[in-house]
């Protein structure tokens, strides 16, 4: 019987190319099912990261839990209100006992710190079972905030009826044309003219203070010279004061006074001072805007000195307070309280701060440190304190 032997001979290439579809064949569909798993969960860890920062900019705590109880998502601002919290903690028993099963439920809690919050509870539905959504406010800065605009309505609709009153009282003559006098007829026009101009700018001051007032006013700051604005408003100023008696000068060192702010407020900052200074001052006061920078920390130093009568030392404390009117303008037309207060509130805004001199008979003089800026600076310094204190010879 014969026999055969048969004898195979592969090429190296063909050998590797072999090997290689052999494991591509088995291998191959698991490391594709694995890549595509891959793909998901780095698509699911983006999202997860988008909705993070997304929640991180909303001004409220915001919590999620599952419906164990544990927590799934929470922001900056509801570990800050509710110390403790974090991503796989239980929901705590506080916030569990304000849920309602279908209903959406508000509460006052007392945080681990003994902050008082305020929680709004939301059910949701969902495939797994009911999760929770919990937002969280700081219940102290949200009546903070309910009483400040509370008593600015009080304070604007008290100072709206003066010259509402006037105005209307004098408008009444135009109802009588032709048997007014032409001399009677343009003064009342002068006074409602004058009373609409107070009129309007008593709004826009409400309006402004409630900006600057508002835990995170939508303003946008700018390098500016703060030289360029004294001169504007001594120069539009000039007018009026020299029509009154007074005099208004500008005192400056030489060079440029750069600070990061909003030039409108803080040029209605300035017009503020200044206009006080005319307005209490008496006749024939003179009024020096005076800017210089600090010689040890470069800080813009911007005051407003007057002539005037001054200020009482019981009083001084309480100039920049909402609604404060010395007793010599109590009842009277001048001023409305507001003035200074916004000065404050600008002021602090652009992380400076404000203080008041004064000895009756010898004038007051109002100072303003605000910090200098340079290149290096991306923006102004937190809200800083604000002083009103008598000045000791």
């Amino acid at each position: 019987m014969r026999s055969y032997e048969v004898t195979v001979r592969l090429d190296p290439l063909w050998t590797v190319i072999l090997l290689v579809g052999a494991v591509a064949v088995v291998c191959g569909p698991p490391l594709v099912v694995n890549a595509l798993w891959m793909l998901r969960l780095r698509r699911a860890r983006l999202a997860t990261a988008a909705l993070q920062r997304l929640v991180d900019c909303l001004p409220d705590g915001v919590v999620l839990a599952r419906p164990d109880g544990r927590v799934v998502l929470c922001n900056r601002q509801a570990v800050e209100l509710w110390p403790g919290l974090a991503v796989g903690a239980p929901l705590p028993d506080a916030l569990l006992r304000a849920a309602r099963p279908g209903a959406v439920t508000s509460s006052l809690v007392d945080a681990p710190d003994g902050r008082r919050v305020a929680g709004q509870v939301h059910p949701l539905a969902t495939r797994r079972g009911q999760e929770t959504l919990v937002l969280l406010d700081d219940a102290a800065r949200r009546q903070a905030e309910a009483d400040f605009v509370s008593a600015l309505i009080r304070q604007i609709s008290h100072e709206l009826k003066t010259p509402l009153s006037v105005i209307r009282g004098h408008a009444s003559r135009f109802a009588a044309t032709e048997q007014a006098d032409p001399a009677e007829m343009r003064r009342a026009w002068e006074v409602v003219d004058d009373e609409a101009t107070r009129l309007t700018g008593l709004i826009d001051q409400a309006i402004l203070m409630a900006r600057f007032e508002m835990p995170d006013p939508p303003i946008e700051a700018r390098p500016l010279n703060l030289r360029a604005i004294c001169e504007e408003v001594v120069i539009d100023l000039a007018e009026r004061v020299a029509h009154e008696g007074g005099e208004v000068d500008l005192e400056a060192d030489d060079g440029a006074y750069h600070v990061r702010g909003d030039r409108g407020a803080l040029r209605q900052m300035l017009l503020n001072l200044v206009d006080n200074a005319l307005k209490y001052g008496g006749p024939g006061v003179r009024v020096v805007v005076g800017l210089r920078a600090d010689p040890d920390t470069g800080d813009v130093l911007l005051s407003v000195r007057d002539t005037g009568p001054g200020i009482a030392p019981a009083d001084l404390p309480l100039i920049f307070e909402r609604g404060f009117r010395g007793p010599h303008a109590r009842g009277s037309r001048v001023g409305s309280g507001l003035g200074l207060t916004l000065v404050r509130s600008i002021v602090a805004w652009h992380g400076g701060t404000v203080e008041a001199a004064s000895q009756p008979g010898q004038g007051t003089t109002i100072s303003v440190r605000l910090p200098r800026h340079t290149a290096e600076d991306p923006a102004p310094a937190a809200g800083a304190l604000v002083a009103a204190r008598e000045q000791v010879p």
